[in-house]
C-alpha cells in the first residue's frame, strides 16, 4: 500500500499532498515496519505497539524519498478522557 501510494504521487508529480489513513493496527504494524525499513534498512519485527485511537504522522517527502517520522502513537489527545 505504501509503495502504491508514493508511486501515484510521484506519477502524478505531485510534491506537496497530505493523504491520510484512518487504519486498524495491524495496518499501522505493517506500515511502521516498511517505514524503519525505508529510514534504517532494518528487517521488521512484527509487533505492534498501536495505542487504540492513537496518532502517528510520517512525512515522505518527494522527489527526494526522504522519509521522517513525526509523531508515533501519540495517543495524548484522548488521556482526559
Amino acid at each position: 500500500m505504501l509503495q502504491l501510494i508514493i508511486q501515484r504521487c510521484s506519477d502524478l508529480k505531485l510534491n506537496n499532498i497530505t493523504v491520510l489513513l484512518v487504519t486498524h493496527g495491524g495496518f499501522i504494524m505493517e506500515f511502521m515496519n516498511q517505514i524503519n525499513y525505508m529510514i534504517n534498512k532494518k528487517q521488521p519485527v512484527y509487533n505492534n505497539s498501536a495505542l487504540n485511537c492513537s496518532i502517528t504522522i510520517v512525512k515522505y517527502t518527494l522527489p527526494k524519498g526522504e522519509v521522517k517520522i513525526v509523531t508515533q502513537n501519540d495517543a495524548t489527545h484522548i488521556q482526559k478522557l
